[in-house]
């Protein structure tokens, strides 16, 4: 005598498998989404800077100065390229403007500096860490088309990134802020700027100076674009930090596999002439 399983239980088993699988794409997703992806913001564009101007909000100062606390690090991040095209435009149609003058953080903008480091974690993988800080103070002298003086302060303490773990770390390791609050470039001599700013036009050069950084000064030079839209300098930059050369050690903990031992300095600003 043969026994055959009914129809109805061939069914079951069936929904079962299909219900089973489902479960574990709906996991694997969930791990992916919370563990896995990559949400860093995006490096740094002066296109994505100047679009950001015409979402920008009035900012609070932190500290009764020039400093600014910017709504959020990513704020640039969902710039389209029609609203960037859009704010170029407005700039390059309000004709020359003057650059002479000094220059200060416009507290109605968001600006930042801050650090991208790739590192591995346990149960994660590779990734890169991006941590920002939007108090600082910045000012820029300009005299006859040259860079006579700059000076960017950022305020270490206030660095965040998407992990307040890491975030804590930063306090006794690597860059050590309870230690060393601040980090400052100066500009080391003045130096001719590209032709075509005043117009509203992008321009592209290197700004060589001083970087102080975890009690270590050292000669740098940093690649920037910038642009004057409405009134606004625009200026971004990165460039990359060997830890050694500022006496960093690379940050260690349980969940931490491995971290690169540089790191890309990066920058968005911007200045309203005073």
């Amino acid at each position: 005598m043969v026994l055959t399983t009914p129809p109805e239980k061939h069914t079951m088993k069936i929904a079962k498998i299909i219900g089973a699988v489902a479960i574990l794409a709906i996991a694997a997703g969930g791990i992916w989404f919370f563990l896995i992806r990559e949400d860093a913001p995006p490096e740094v564009s002066l296109a994505d800077a100047v679009g950001s101007l015409s979402t920008a909000t009035p900012a609070s100062s932190s500290s009764g100065s020039t400093a600014t606390t910017a709504p959020d690090s990513t704020a640039a991040a969902g710039v389209t390229p029609a609203v960037a095209a859009t704010a170029a435009t407005a700039a390059t149609s309000s004709g020359t403007t003057s650059i002479d003058g000094t220059w200060t953080i416009d507290t109605t903008a968001a600006s930042f500096t801050g650090y991208r480091v790739k590192e591995e974690l346990a149960r994660v993988g590779a990734t890169t860490a991006v941590g920002r800080t939007s108090v600082l103070t910045a000012t820029a002298t300009i005299k006859d088309n040259k860079l006579q003086t700059v000076t960017v302060t950022a305020d270490l303490t206030q660095l965040k990134s998407d992990s307040a773990q890491r975030d804590g770390q930063l306090r006794n390791q690597a860059i050590e802020t309870s230690k060393f609050p601040s980090a400052t470039f100066t500009l080391t001599k003045a130096m001719d700027l590209p032709d075509g700013l005043a117009d509203g036009k992008q321009i592209s050069t290197t700004v060589s100076g001083t970087l102080e950084l975890h009690g270590v000064k050292k000669e740098i030079s940093v690649p920037v674009e910038a642009q004057i839209v409405n009134g606004v300098l625009v200026v971004v930059g990165s460039t990359e930090i060997a830890f050694a050369d500022y006496s960093i050690t690379p940050p260690s903990a349980a969940s931490v596999v491995s971290v690169e031992n540089k790191a890309i300095m990066e920058l968005q600003i911007f200045l309203k002439k005073s």
